[in-house]
């Protein structure tokens, strides 16, 4: 039972996790858990998913070629389309048609999982990051 207002900030203090463990604090990018933007407007992005509620559409970079697409033909889909490039959708990545691909059917299949086992959806966005290392 709640005594008194220490009481209450005693409770509030063991909720907040500010140690390394909270990957919400201590994020450590790897290839497998998220995907890098490139050269966008951060305010923009905010403005179009969570303020107009609209969706957004992740565009490959334009290191890969034809040839490198043709030979995996699982991958071949036409998704993605270099010549329709509206900047307002989209979120520019540095990474080739194939490797965007398997990175979203990455995440796609560790959401399913997570949302199967624990009975929730989840999705984390973060624009921007600080970087902090100690001396």
């Amino acid at each position: 039972m709640i005594t008194g207002k220490s009481d209450l900030e005693e409770l509030r203090n063991r909720l907040l996790d500010l140690t390394l463990r909270n990957n919400l604090l201590n994020y450590k990018a790897s290839a497998a858990r998220s995907i890098e933007i490139i050269e966008s407007n951060l305010a923009g992005i905010y403005q179009t998913l969570v303020l107009d509620e609209k969706g957004m559409k992740f565009q490959p970079g334009e290191k890969d070629t034809e040839s490198a697409l043709e030979e995996k033909n699982i991958w071949k889909y036409p998704i993605f389309s270099k010549s329709s490039k509206n900047t307002e959708s989209t979120l520019d990545t540095p990474y080739t048609d194939i490797e965007l691909r398997k990175k979203l059917y990455s995440l796609q299949n560790k959401s399913r999982t997570v949302f199967e086992e624990q009975g929730y959806p989840t999705l984390y966005l973060a624009l921007g990051f600080v970087q902090w290392t100690e001396n």
